[in-house]
């Protein structure tokens, strides 16, 4: 299992690394995460340095960055609006194929307690993608 989870990690880091240059940070998972955590986000936002910051110090998640001031910003734009049911504010956070909204939204999970059972579901689901592809599902 180890030796099929080591392959699968070589694998896909070859085959996202061409994303970087897209403005897209792939982040390895973990072996304790079998889902993506995305986040549409910009480094001049500290709301989404916030949401960023509980996902990856409080719950230990690997990230998967978007960033939509890259060198495609209105495809990205584009693609984060079509995901996120419209939203144009960054961040906004993915686990796998679910929206889980914008920091506010992930802040106010944390406190209420529900964000665990969601983290516990991408720590558990993998999730498929596709070449190119910033989000699952689409």
């Amino acid at each position: 299992m180890v030796a099929f989870l080591m392959v699968m990690v070589a694998s896909c880091a070859a085959f996202y690394a061409p994303m970087g240059a897209r403005g897209c940070a792939f982040a390895q998972l973990s072996m304790e995460q079998k889902g993506i955590v995305t986040v549409y986000s910009k480094s001049t936002c500290p709301h989404c340095v916030a949401a960023k910051e509980l996902l990856t110090s409080k719950y230990g998640l690997d990230v998967v960055e978007v960033n939509v001031l890259g060198p495609e910003t209105d495809a990205v734009l584009q693609q984060m609006r079509t995901f996120s049911g419209g939203c144009n504010t960054v961040p906004q956070v993915f686990f796998n194929s679910k929206h889980l909204g914008g920091n506010d939204d992930v802040q106010s999970l944390d406190a209420s307690g529900a964000l665990d059972a969601e983290v516990e579901i991408v720590k558990n689901t993998a999730a498929m993608m596709m070449p190119n592809w910033f989000h699952p599902w689409y």
